[in-house]
């Protein structure tokens, strides 16, 4: 299930925000069952490049990367038209290409990194790009030379703070 922004919200979304890079959620479910799937849209207005950021690499299985690209290349295709823009949307494996930017489970072939992690990931992702200015590509290929046992702790270590933020809003 996908609902898309309508054109004049992301054109709003992204002309008005002042940041090189607009991360968009995109959540993946499947209905009547309790899987989920995070990913994001990153958008960088400086190179003018769009990229769906997946922390399991291209998209495989019930979700097929074929028809997010078919999806996403079609309605910036049309949002570039609408709005005389010339964004560019980069299909998957065009910057992926052999799995050398996959974070998640894959690379940690471990049974306490995967489920929820991609998450994590997607936050930490978003993190580093805006605040450390660095480039999606050599964010992930840093984080893959972290050792396994290092990656691990720096993931639980990231989800456990997160959940400690939570407890400090008073809801």
């Amino acid at each position: 299930m996908f609902q898309a922004f309508g054109f004049s919200n992301m054109y709003e979304l992204i002309i008005s925000n002042n940041n090189r890079y607009v991360f968009i959620p995109i959540m993946f479910s499947i209905k009547d069952n309790k899987i989920g799937h995070a990913t994001m849209l990153i958008i960088d207005k400086q190179s003018m490049m769009i990229r769906f950021f997946d922390s399991n690499g291209i998209t495989k299985g019930i979700i097929n990367n074929n028809v997010i690209d078919k999806f996403l290349k079609t309605y910036f295709d049309i949002f570039n038209i609408t709005f005389n823009e010339t964004y560019i949307y980069i299909e998957q494996e065009s910057w992926i290409g052999d799995n050398k930017y996959v974070l998640n489970s894959s690379n940690l072939k471990n049974t306490d990194v995967n489920a929820g992690h991609c998450m994590v990931f997607t936050l930490i992702i978003a993190h580093f790009l805006s605040k450390e200015q660095l480039e999606l590509n050599n964010i992930i290929i840093e984080l893959n030379k972290i050792k396994q046992d290092e990656l691990l702790d720096f993931v639980m270590g990231y989800t456990e703070r997160a959940v400690e933020n939570l407890k400090l809003i008073d809801m």
